[in-house]
């Protein structure tokens, strides 16, 4: 390089590719043989599979689930000896719903197996195949790919009859028609004869438990035992209140009430006049006392004034002959002397005694007092009446508690009576209820006796000839499908994993050289047309 060369440019940005129409074309072609290769192999494995694929038949039934006996639920757990509790679904659907439910349960798909044989939902031939079949090494199909996970330690070694349950859940269906009481059960299998007896067999387990599993267990049993535990308890319960009432002698309890009551009331209402006389005579008899009090027995009858004095006559008497003495014995002894002493006192004592007296004097007669013998009369009169209502208030007062106590005790006993009465009337409830309902249960285990149900079948199990798998024209559709996406696919894949360049515009682009001359690639046939030119 000189030094008056031109420095060379910096490279234009390499702009991106455009991918049209025709590089796709480009890419089929130039991988045409291995996209044909890939299609070809995508279309012979669907057509491979299909063939080697076994036929499965299809068997079907409709039930037509209406309202019946079963709609309306029994249950006598919760009764409780009152009104039987009625149990209504929610709705027709839920109950629809339930039956597919129940239908798809592993104990009915236990029993369909039980009943039919798990050999028989294998399609194995019974005795010797049992080995062979547990080992996945019998047939074709789903047992044979469950065999070789077993032997490739990819899956648990599981019963024959595990078997069997599991490949009669998977080919099951129940499914509840759209806007119809109609249930659709269908089951698929290899051979039409054996779809048809599994749905039929099926459908009758179904039917011969439907109507217990619509009842509680052992209903039966405890309306039995409740009817009769009722009736004896009803029985000793008459037998109490019989000999209550002979006891008590309550014949006619209300009557007697109403004289026990009116008996008391009566005797209540002497007592209570019996102590206002009481509390009257009282009173009359302090009033009474009172006016005694103020009285005396005796009254003056007669006073005479202007008589004699006879005892003021004789004091003076005595008088004078004391001191006549006195003047005797005066010249006899001295003043101090004992005996003058003593005259003198008692001339003292008479002279003062005779001065109180007077010289005449009254007679007064006196009588009785009739007024205060009136009242003194009228008192014990009413002193005698006291007394007597005094004792009839105690007597009384004894008849108004025995009374009392009587009534209260025929109070209790009817308490007694009519609680005994109601206990009888609940007892007898109860056992009309629990006896209703046993008969119902009876008439329903009739009718389950002969198998008669809400559930009816519409469509017994068909028998098919034509498989419904597999579909031979949605299965080569879908190979031709896959072919072509697996041809044009392997096309594009190869073609980006290859990084040479193609074309001549894709050698501008990426060099940003201009390209002065191109040679066609040339195949053998190419090569031998331009040959024959020449010449």
């Amino acid at each position: 390089m000189k030094l008056d060369d031109p420095l060379p440019r910096a490279p234009a940005a390499i702009p991106r590719l455009q991918y049209s129409r025709r590089d796709f074309y480009g890419q089929l072609s130039r991988h045409r043989k291995k996209s044909l290769a890939a299609g070809l192999a995508v279309l012979g494995a669907a057509v491979l599979l299909t063939a080697m694929s076994p036929k499965i038949y299809q068997s079907q039934s409709l039930l037509y689930v209406r309202l019946g006996r079963e709609n309306v639920t029994l249950d006598p757990t919760t009764t409780m000896g009152q009104a039987s509790v009625i149990s209504v679904p929610n709705s027709r659907e839920s109950e629809i719903n339930s039956v597919v439910e129940i239908i798809r349960s592993r104990a009915i798909a236990e029993r369909v197996v039980d009943s039919l044989g798990a050999e028989v939902i294998l399609g194995l031939p019974a005795g010797g195949a049992s080995e062979a079949a547990e080992q996945g090494t019998s047939r074709w199909g789903v047992t044979g790919l469950r065999g070789l996970l077993q032997r490739l330690n990819l899956t648990r070694v599981t019963s024959l009859r595990e078997q069997a349950i599991g490949q009669l859940s998977e080919g099951l269906t129940a499914r509840a028609l759209p806007k119809t009481d109609l249930l659709s059960i269908s089951y698929r299998a290899e051979s039409p004869q054996l779809a048809q007896q599994v749905v039929q067999t099926l459908t009758q387990v179904y039917l011969d438990q439907h109507a217990g599993l619509n009842r509680p267990p052992n209903a039966q049993q405890f309306l039995e035992q409740q009817t009769e535990r009722l009736a004896e308890e009803l029985a000793r319960t008459e037998q109490e209140l019989s000999g209550l009432k002979r006891a008590t002698e309550l014949a006619a309890p209300t009557a007697q009430m109403e004289l026990a009551v009116t008996r008391l009331y009566r005797l209540q209402d002497d007592l209570w006049n019996t102590q206002a006389l009481v509390a009257g005579s009282q009173a009359e008899i302090a009033a009474l006392n009172a006016q005694l009090g103020e009285l005396s027995e005796s009254r003056i009858e007669s006073v005479t004034t202007g008589q004699n004095n006879p005892a003021a006559d004789g004091m003076r008497q005595l008088l004078y002959s004391l001191q006549l003495q006195e003047k005797k014995i005066a010249g006899l002894y001295t003043d101090d002397h004992p005996l003058m002493t003593g005259i003198r006192e008692q001339i003292a004592q008479s002279q003062s005694i005779l001065n109180q007296e007077q010289e005449s004097r009254q007679t007064i007669t006196e009588g009785p007092n009739r007024t205060y013998e009136e009242l003194n009369i009228a008192r014990l009169r009413q002193e005698s009446l006291l007394q007597a209502a005094q004792v009839k208030a105690a007597k009384l007062q004894e008849q108004v508690a025995a009374a009392g106590q009587q009534l209260e005790t025929q109070i209790e006993n009817e308490l007694r009576v009519a609680r005994l009465e109601r206990q009888l009337q609940l007892q007898d409830a109860s056992y009309r209820t629990y006896y209703e309902n046993l008969e119902q249960g009876n008439i329903d285990q009739a009718l389950e006796q002969e198998r008669i149900s809400n559930i009816n079948v519409v469509q017994p199990a068909s028998l098919v000839d034509r498989p419904v798998a597999p579909n031979v024209l949605l299965n080569l559709i879908a190979g031709v499908f896959g072919g072509l996406v697996a041809a044009v696919g392997i096309a594009i894949a190869w073609d980006v994993s290859d990084h040479s360049l193609k074309s001549p515009e894709e050698i501008e682009q990426k060099l940003n050289l201009p390209l002065l001359v191109s040679i066609p690639r040339l195949d053998r046939r190419g090569l031998q047309i331009m040959g024959s030119t020449k010449q």
